[in-house]
């Protein structure tokens, strides 16, 4: 904005030794009814040959006082205030009580108690940045308090005032236009059109979708009166805006044109009358359109509603007088309204109508069967019966898969609904109403019985394949899991016992004894092929064997040791006494835990292969342990429990007896990424599975195994592979269970 200052031509009166000068005056503006921002500069001078000392200014100037203002009232608080010398400070802002009116701006020295010297011949200049000059001509009051002094202060006044006229720059706008000027339907090209004397440089806005159209500085487009130019077009969709902005230097102009489109479309958003109602209650909707021929009104599970206008006409439903339509939900819902008209023009709004209903809730959901098996292929039936819901879904989640499938709505209540189970899976039921309520039961699909050798007892999934160790064998069969194939099957010197992977090798753990006395040995196999690359001297009895992502771990159940080995060559790093005859070994990620079957205890070794963190008593004579990502659980094989201990700090959160009317012996467990395998067998009772959530509770009832031709076996390792729980079936005739 171009500024010319005008001297302040009042001078001070003759008790003030200090002159002063406020500027500007003319403002040049674009038009006679712009409003500008102008900024103050007030410059105090010190004519004398002494120092003044200085202790407070205060400026202030008139606002909404009838035609005698600068600016006005409600733009006081955004004109901002400073000095050119940071020793001055601005202390407070405020009205003069004196004068309602006059608003004052109070400047003292910055940090300093008492004063600051004005130096003779020099200047001190306070800014009042931003002030709004308003509409129209006037003289504005300015006035000035000064204090000055040491001990004793004195107070001056000066009373002076701004010529404030405003002049019409040469900046103008005579015209701007929408061709043709009369409503279109969409897709029409529009053509705008405009007059400017005086203009630099002008842009032509779409306001709605608030981007520049047109930019006369824009090459090959310069000074243009029109836009656009063919080929192109410009084919608004529905009403719209455009703004014509022109700027000569710092003087600008503007002009609005509007473009009227005949496309469908809501005025406002529509709205419910009232927007919450009690069952059995009615609501109103009401739409305010235009240039609408037809209104749908949809809404789960209600008709649809259709209203059009008498032909020629808009935005009338004789059907719908006053543009409202009564519902009566029966539940929250929302209702979504769609208007078309020309063009194919259409809009679509929703507006949702509450129903006071009792939060939704699931009075039961249940499986066919129990426990809930099936072959291959085979179904299952599930049935649920809901309250206040006005949706409902229903999910099929894998365990150990992060997909989710079958997910599909379905009915609120279902008598007979079938289902299929992939591996193990969770059927989800969610029934949706002002909140929502969910439910799920367990389905698990018997997949396979694959024959390996005999006496299967070890087991160990490496992510592709399942490695399954044979005792009278004296064999390791390879299976690929996904389809049960035999890969291949290798000897090894010993009945085996354990299994550890380390990304490359197969390690190989042994029984307690053999011919001639105690095994020592652990054996290293090539996963690839299963060739045997080296066997190794450990302690006496090393059934159980571990990998922590860096070392081999031995546990030496007839020395009571727990072993660290080098995987690359072997070597014993350490050795640390545990409890009475260890027998199984696990990695949490953190810690190694080792089964001390014999003292019915568990210990927590530290990954230095010295240190017993803890030793935490369990039930009698535990078998073996998994983990589930907090918490480690412990099969207690003569007392038919499991202990679960929180892994952190060796804490045991609960002791849960298994099935006591069937007194299994529990041999293996595993965690399935949701609940917990126990396998266990009764020679009387028969064999059996059991599914614990974690709360240690039974989730169905215990699966009792059977394989081909009906023959039964101990359930004597649990190993999950991501889909499927696998067990190995102790026996002559060797099966690993797959389910």
């Amino acid at each position: 904005m171009s500024l010319e200052f005008l001297t302040n031509d009042n001078p001070p009166p003759a008790r003030s030794i200090l002159q002063y000068d406020v500027q500007p005056g003319t403002v040049y503006v674009s038009t006679e009814t712009e409003s500008m921002y102008a900024n103050l500069t007030i410059t105090v001078y010190n004519p004398d040959d002494l120092p003044v000392n200085c202790m407070q200014f205060q400026l202030g100037f008139m606002a909404d006082a009838g035609g005698d203002a600068l600016t006005t009232a409600n733009d006081i608080a955004n004109i901002t205030p400073f000095s050119d010398q940071n020793t001055w400070a601005l202390s407070s802002a405020g009205w003069d009580s004196a004068k309602p009116n006059r608003y004052l701006y109070n400047f003292e020295p910055a940090g300093i108690d008492e004063y600051l010297p004005l130096n003779a011949n020099q200047s001190l200049v306070f800014h009042l940045n931003q002030v709004k000059i308003v509409t129209g001509e006037s003289v504005a009051p300015f006035t000035i308090f000064e204090t000055t002094g040491t001990s004793k202060s004195r107070e001056h006044q000066v009373i002076g005032s701004i010529p404030n006229e405003k002049m019409i720059g040469p900046l103008s706008i005579s015209s701007f236009d929408v061709s043709p000027p009369e409503p279109i339907i969409p897709g029409t090209p529009i053509t705008l059109s405009w007059e400017i004397t005086g203009a630099d440089q002008w842009r032509v806005y779409d306001v709605g979708a608030a981007t520049v159209i047109y930019d006369s500085t824009m090459p090959g487009r310069q000074n243009l009166m029109s836009w656009p130019v063919a080929p192109k077009q410009l084919t608004p969709a529905r009403d719209t805006f455009y703004l014509l902005v022109a700027r000569s230097g710092e003087l600008f102009n503007n002009r609005v044109a509007a473009a009227m489109i005949m496309a469908a479309h809501f005025v406002d958003a529509p709205n419910a009358e009232p927007p919450i109602i009690n069952p059995r209650g009615t609501s109103m909707l009401h739409w305010t359109t235009k240039w609408a021929s037809q209104i749908t009104i949809t809404a789960p599970g209600l008709r649809t509603a259709q209203f059009n206008a008498p032909p020629g006409q808009y935005d009338i439903f004789p059907d719908a007088p006053g543009n409202q339509f009564e519902v009566q939900p029966n539940y929250t819902v929302p209702y979504t309204l769609e208007v078309s008209g020309p063009g194919n023009s259409q809009d679509t709004q929703q507006v949702m109508v509450a129903v006071n209903l009792p939060p939704p809730s699931i009075r039961e959901f249940k499986i066919s069967t129990n426990p809930p098996v099936s072959g291959i292929g085979q179904q299952l039936t599930l049935s649920w019966q809901s309250l206040y819901g006005y949706n409902a879904t229903l999910e099929q989640n894998i365990r150990g898969a992060k997909s989710i499938t079958n997910l599909q709505d379905v009915p609120l209540n279902a008598e007979s609904f079938p289902v299929t189970p992939t591996a193990i899976c969770d059927f989800i039921l969610t029934v949706y109403g002002d909140h929502e309520a969910s439910a799920e039961v367990t389905g698990i699909e018997f997949a396979a019985a694959p024959q390996v050798g005999q006496n299967p007892d070890p087991l160990l999934f490496d992510g592709k394949y399942l490695w399954v160790g044979n005792l009278n064998d004296l064999t390791v069969t390879k299976l690929q899991a996904d389809n049960n194939s035999v890969v291949g099957t290798y000897l090894v010197p010993y009945a085996p016992t354990g299994f550890a992977h380390d990304g490359a090798n197969l390690w190989v753990a042994y029984d307690l004894t053999s011919t001639g006395g105690f095994v020592n040995t652990v054996t290293r196999l090539r996963a690839s092929d299963g060739n045997n690359n080296g066997n190794f001297k450990v302690g006496n009895g090393p059934m159980s064997i571990a990998f922590d992502g860096a070392n081999i771990w031995v546990a030496n159940s007839a020395d009571n040791t727990v072993m660290k080995l080098n995987p690359e060559d072997g070597t014993i790093l350490t050795s640390v006494d545990v409890g009475l005859a260890p027998i199984g070994l696990l990695f949490d990620g953190t810690y190694i835990w080792v089964v001390n079957n014999a003292a019915n205890t568990v210990s927590k070794l530290a990954l230095d292969g010295n240190t017993v963190i803890g030793t935490y008593q369990v039930g009698q004579t535990p078998s073996a342990m998994a983990f589930d990502g907090a918490n480690v659980w412990v099969a207690n094989q003569n007392d038919a429990t499991v202990t679960k201990i929180r892994a952190s700090d060796g804490a045991v959160l609960g002791t849960y007896a298994i099935a006591p009317q069937l007194s299994p012996t529990l041999t293996s467990i595993a965690f399935d990424g949701k609940d917990i395998w126990v396998g266990g067998y009764n020679p009387t009772s028969g064999y059996w599975m059991f599914v614990l959530n974690p709360e240690g509770s039974l989730r169905f009832n215990p699966i009792q195994l059977s394989v081909a031709n009906s023959i039964s076996f101990e359930p004597r390792t649990l190993c999950f592979d991501g889909s499927y729980i696998w067990a190995s079936l102790a026996g002559a005739t060797g099966y690993v269970l797959k389910l």
